[in-house]
């Protein structure tokens, strides 16, 4: 949870969300199948599982997570019309994929949402207030 807020640049306000971040990134994680031993006496068809893969029968799909918890992400809006002159994207952070779509807080109304319109700010480095 650490390592994401301070990758993300973000506050302790942050803390539940990277946290929630957290389990989904420890729960694609492989580890050592159940009732292997660690050490040079595992044997050599030992394999690795993720404990989603051993909770669902199934990997995880990594392709789904498009950037790092805490990082800088546009929330597009869809209720905007681009000939009014308003925002058509919000600053927000990346939390996890979730349920088909992305989990993201939006900066501005401090409100999680599940979308699929987002575009990643690719600088790691750039804080949602400078957004």
């Amino acid at each position: 949870m650490g390592a994401n807020l301070r990758r993300g640049l973000l506050s302790l306000r942050a803390w539940s969300d990277m946290g929630i971040a957290a389990v989904a990134q420890v729960n694609a994680r492989p580890v050592w199948r159940p009732g292997t031993r660690g050490g040079d006496d595992r044997p050599a068809d030992a394999a690795q599982v993720t404990r989603h893969g051993a909770y669902y029968g199934a990997p995880a799909d990594l392709s789904v997570w498009v950037a790092s918890p805490g990082q800088a992400v546009w929330i597009h809006l869809d209720s905007v019309a681009a000939s009014k002159g308003a925002a058509r994207a919000n600053a927000g952070y990346f939390i996890m994929p979730d349920e088909g779509g992305f989990l993201v807080r939006n900066i501005r109304t401090l409100k999680t949402c599940i979308t699929l319109h987002i575009s990643v700010v690719a600088d790691h480095l750039a804080r949602l207030p400078q957004l």
